[in-house]
């Protein structure tokens, strides 16, 4: 690669070379030189530093603030994420990265971004209070994939996340949940056993039989009901207030075989609402899904879990983990399964 050196009207020297970034040609211009010699060294140089790998010889990092950056970054992924995904990332990106939202891309370091990430654990949570290690990490792995697709688009030379060594980097705690804070099987024997009767019944059995996240349990049709098990083939999420059915968060359909009482769970559940189809006539919302209002109406995420009324919930427990309960509470009877498989990922040794 050979660049040119040239003379303006000023007297100073200026060189230009050209180069692909991307796939695409790209002219890389320095001017201001008071000699050729001047030029020419340090065209030498850039194109010396450019042989070697380093694409800060051929980018000026943008002037682009981080926030407008991230908005459109959002724009432009938004196609190809999940709207729950979507909707999480921007508001990470609004709340969790407005300490750095007014900084240029070109002003962005490792250590500044090191800072706000301790700073975040420190004091980022709801009135000043440490914030998750979980949530830390995810604000800073989206803060990282935007940062990488600058790069691949020209606007960074090198990521300033690459300046921070990796043991300093926020990572996920994967410590084990304490026990006092969930249900244990017993508690959960019991909670089943006081809610027999109740309308939903057979969605606190599912939650706690198959492991399912309650978007699965909520998108679960008629059709995806078997003689012996379920399939998850959708999820039904709360998006800004909206509610969207998509697939699943793994992406595919997973089929989950049941205990028989669970079953017979969802058979009385389902006469129970052929009951109330036929009492509330033309009010009815006929339609495909298991869980329903009295009048047919899909149930609403967020809304649901609330439905368990308080004497039915083991004292001091927190009843809107139930559909994270069974990694943790064991058997809910003898000789039973291991949730984490059931739940379509493989169990951790």
């Amino acid at each position: 690669m050979t660049g040119t050196i040239r003379q303006d009207q000023n007297g100073s020297w200026w060189f230009q070379f050209t180069t692909k970034v991307n796939g695409e040609r790209r002219a890389v211009r320095r001017r201001g030189f008071a000699t050729k010699r001047d030029a020419s060294r340090t065209l030498a140089e850039m194109l010396a530093d450019y042989g070697r790998g380093d694409r800060r010889a051929i980018v000026a990092p943008s002037a682009q603030s981080l926030g407008d950056y991230l908005d459109s970054w959002l724009t432009a992924r938004r196609g190809g994420l999940k709207a729950s995904t979507a909707a999480s990332y921007a508001t990470l990106a609004r709340v969790y990265l407005a300490p750095l939202r007014g900084i240029p891309l070109r002003d962005l370091t490792g250590p500044r971004i090191a800072r706000w990430a301790a700073d975040l654990a420190r004091r980022g949570g709801k009135g000043g209070r440490a914030l998750s290690p979980r949530t830390v990490a995810y604000a800073s792995r989206v803060l990282t994939m935007a940062l990488g697709d600058a790069v691949e688009g020209g606007q960074l030379a090198r990521s300033p996340m690459d300046e921070i060594p990796r043991r300093q980097r926020p990572t996920r705690h994967r410590a084990r949940q304490q026990l006092g804070k969930v249900w244990t099987g017993p508690e959960a024997r019991t909670f089943l056993a006081a809610t027999v009767s109740d309308r939903l019944a057979a969605l606190w059995a599912l939650l706690l039989d198959s492991g399912c996240r309650r978007g699965e349990a909520l998108g679960l049709r008629w059709s995806d009901v078997g003689d012996t098990g379920v399939e998850f083939a959708r999820s039904r999420v709360l998006v800004d207030d909206d509610v969207i059915e998509g697939t699943p968060k793994s992406g595919k359909a997973r089929r989950v075989e049941l205990d028989p009482r669970t079953m017979t769970a969802l058979r009385q559940h389902r006469a129970r609402q052929a009951a109330e189809r036929l009492a509330a006539g033309a009010a009815y919302a006929s339609g495909p899904y298991v869980f329903t209002s009295e009048l047919g109406e899909p149930l609403r995420p967020g809304r649901c879990l609330g439905q368990i009324r308080a004497p039915d919930r083991p004292a001091g427990r927190r009843h809107g983990a139930l559909a994270r309960l069974a990694p943790h509470i064991g058997d809910l009877g003898p000789g039973r399964w291991r949730p984490a498989a059931r739940r379509g990922r493989a169990p951790r040794a």
